[in-house]
């Protein structure tokens, strides 16, 4: 592992879900390396170009319909979409959502975690670890 870095929310935060997206704050516990920065808790910026090992998990207090998805360069990567249940019946309400990915990045590229889908208000996992984000460089 060349570099890596860390965000995590574990402050109960209520995430105003909207459709088109809501990043996750994760500026409880910040781990940044010289590759890898979180200037605003929201987003990590890649400063070095290579192959990434990127995952994240988010627990909410109260199973929902809303779906994760990790946005690279404000683009949401398709194998990163744990999709919302908003189709027609049976909806599967879901409290836990993860997903990990490996990605080609460029320097200057930006990772985010969002929730999207039916409007809501949700309230992440109190006391552990409600949202985390991954970044590891491999190569």
């Amino acid at each position: 592992t060349a570099t890596a870095a860390y965000l995590a929310n574990t402050s109960a935060q209520t995430v105003n879900v909207l459709v088109w997206g809501t990043n996750i704050s994760m500026s409880d516990i910040v781990k940044n390396s010289r590759d890898i920065s979180a200037p605003t808790g929201t987003q990590l910026t890649v400063n070095t170009p290579g192959r990434y090992l990127i995952s994240y998990n988010v627990n909410t207090s109260v199973p929902s319909n809303a779906g994760t998805r990790l946005m690279i360069n404000g683009k949401a990567d398709p194998a990163s979409v744990i999709a919302p249940s908003i189709a027609v019946p049976p909806t599967v309400l879901k409290s836990h959502f993860s997903a990990e990915i490996i990605v080609d990045l460029t320097a200057g590229s930006t990772v985010s975690l969002q929730m999207f889908g039916p409007l809501a208000n949700i309230t992440l996992l109190p006391g552990s670890g409600g949202a985390n984000l991954s970044v590891i460089r491999l190569s």
